[in-house]
């Protein structure tokens, strides 16, 4: 089962006004879930990699949507 605090943001934690600021709450949950990956040494958890892989999604999806 995914781990809930994966992706626990909405646009109206943050506001409206900036769209970027997902995208930085994204990249620091990224960089929060490798430390962690990191931390736990050769017992590597295939859903910590799940995790990382579904926050990595998010990030090219809104990276694309402020592309456009």
């Amino acid at each position: 089962m995914p781990d809930p605090q994966v992706l626990p943001f909405s646009l109206d934690q943050f506001g409206a006004s900036d769209h970027r600021l997902p995208l930085i709450y994204m990249r620091e949950r990224r960089r929060e879930l490798v430390l962690e990956l990191q931390a736990a040494g050769p017992a590597v958890s295939m859903q910590k990699i799940r995790d990382i892989a579904a926050v990595q999604q998010a990030i090219k999806a809104i990276e694309t949507v402020i592309a456009e």
